[in-house]
């Protein structure tokens, strides 16, 4: 059975393609698919996190009452890096991918200045294959 955060994963790569302008034309709602291509990617990190014997445990959240029941972003990274398989399956790249796609979330979400167009392009076709990778484990 597939782990529910790779199936929203899969559905965050259905919801960049949909922001796009036609087949190959560029991205009409740039800070739309950027934040949606980070989304899907922390989604499949997720999943692969909870699919190891034992699954990772998720990170506290200071002001968080309650269960944790999320990773830190900025401590995905750390985790994932020791996990030979994670590499081979989303990609040699991913440190590289999951960084940019952070940066690209960051600047969409919180920052007065758009991300471009090509900067979505320029990873969401990787962002896609590293998924589809770790949904093949």
């Amino acid at each position: 059975m597939e782990h529910p955060m790779m199936t929203k994963a899969a559905k965050g790569i259905d919801a960049i393609r949909m922001l796009r302008m036609g087949e190959a034309g560029p991205y009409e709602y740039p800070d739309d698919a950027a934040s949606r291509m980070y989304y899907a990617l922390y989604h499949a990190c997720w999943a692969f996190l909870q699919s190891q014997s034992p699954p990772v445990p998720f990170d506290e959240h200071p002001v968080y009452e309650g269960e944790p029941n999320s990773y830190a972003h900025n401590k995905l990274d750390e985790k994932l890096r020791h996990f030979s398989d994670f590499a081979a399956a989303a990609g040699s790249d991913w440190r590289q991918i999951l960084s940019a796609v952070l940066r690209y979330r960051i600047q969409a979400d919180y920052r007065e200045d758009s991300v471009e167009s090509w900067q979505v392009e320029r990873v969401a076709g990787k962002v896609d294959r590293a998924i589809n990778g770790l949904a093949n484990l």
